[in-house]
């Protein structure tokens, strides 16, 4: 009978979203609540904010600053790690 060896080397497991815009944040969000502490969640985002963009009529029409539509993609996750990745340029 032969004895089995097991491979005791715990692989970590991530999980990437590339794009930081409203889809990305939001399943950001949600696997922050799903999934244990274990598992790392990664945006890939080219900007490290995101802008409300339905309420830029209203900064136009000076009712409420720009600051009010614009946070940062890093505020709004609490364990997720945010990186700079941008496309080459292919020209």
């Amino acid at each position: 009978m032969k004895k089995q060896h097991t491979n005791s080397l715990h692989l970590s497991e991530r999980i990437v979203i590339v794009g930081g815009g409203f889809a990305g944040v939001t399943l950001a969000q949600c696997l922050e609540r799903l999934l244990p502490a274990q598992m790392e969640i990664v945006v890939l985002s080219a900007e490290n904010h995101l802008v409300f963009t339905p309420m830029l009529p209203e900064v136009v029409g000076r009712t409420i600053s720009p600051l009010h539509i614009v946070v940062a993609g890093r505020r709004l996750t609490h364990r997720t790690k945010w990186l700079d990745a941008r496309q080459p340029d292919r020209s």
